[in-house]
Order: structure tokens, then sequence, then C-alpha cells
């Protein structure tokens, strides 16, 4: 059954991606920080703002994105018995 969690966390983390990027960064800042948690820290160790990153970059914050919720979705399964 954790398995369909982690499914669910990957679909939520492709979903996050647009929202994150458009809505969040833009209108709430403080929901695109957290819906992109970890390409921000992509942000952070390389130095280059997200706008900027080159189309390798981004898709490797973008996969980050999806492992990182997938992750987050699997554990709390786990965690909760699922």
């Amino acid at each position: 059954m954790s398995k369909l969690w982690v499914l669910m966390g990957a679909i939520f983390g492709a979903l996050a991606w647009p929202i994150g990027l458009f809505a969040g960064l833009q209108a709430v800042p403080v929901l695109g920080a957290v819906l992109l948690a970890p390409a921000m820290l992509l942000v952070l160790l390389t130095g280059l703002p997200l706008g900027q990153m080159g189309g390798g970059l981004m898709g490797l914050a973008f996969l980050l994105t999806i492992g990182f919720w997938a992750m987050l979705f699997g554990l709390s399964a786990r965690v909760l018995g699922r």
C-alpha cells in the first residue's frame, strides 16, 4: 500500500512544480518555497537564480522535487501504517 502513496507523492511532486513556479513564487512566496524546497536547495548550492538555470539543472530540480515529495509521502505512509 505504501507504493501507492509513493506514486501519489510523485504525482503531487510533478504538480507542485508548475504550481510552485507560477502561483507560488509570484503570489505567495512561502507556498512556492515549500513546494519547491529541493529546487531551492539546488539554487542555494549553485548560486544561480531559478530563472537563470539551464535546461539540465531545471530538469534536475524537477526530478529532485518529484523524488522529495514521493519520499515524503512514502515515509508518512510507513509511519501511519497505511
